[in-house]
């Protein structure tokens, strides 16, 4: 019972933060090139920043945006928050089907 819990466990843990960072890749990925100031910003009304942002809009691949965005501790919250429930149900999975299988008369 022991060795089934601790497979649970791992499994879940190496699995649920994979599932959530594949499912947390956007559809479509933009950057701002280049980087719009922040003092310059500040001094810009909405409809400039709107201009200045659709003008300056550049799109990026996937892998590009998930290498820019690793290095944020937005992207690691948002990813330990949505693989929390994944886990759950990977734990809950694997434990349940070990369980079944120990205890089903061969």
């Amino acid at each position: 019972m022991k060795t089934l819990l601790i497979r649970s466990s791992v499994i879940a843990l190496v699995l649920a933060p994979v599932l959530s960072i594949a499912f947390h890749f956007p559809v479509k990925a933009f950057k701002i090139d280049p980087p719009l100031d922040p003092a310059k910003a500040e001094t810009m009304s909405h409809e400039e920043m709107e201009a200045y942002y659709q003008a300056h809009n550049v799109e990026i691949g996937k892998f590009q945006w998930l290498v820019d965005s690793v290095r944020w501790s937005w992207f690691w919250k948002s990813t330990f928050q949505t693989s929390l429930f994944p886990f759950v149900v990977l734990f809950v999975a694997c434990f349940g089907l070990g369980y079944w299988q120990r205890t089903r008369p061969c």
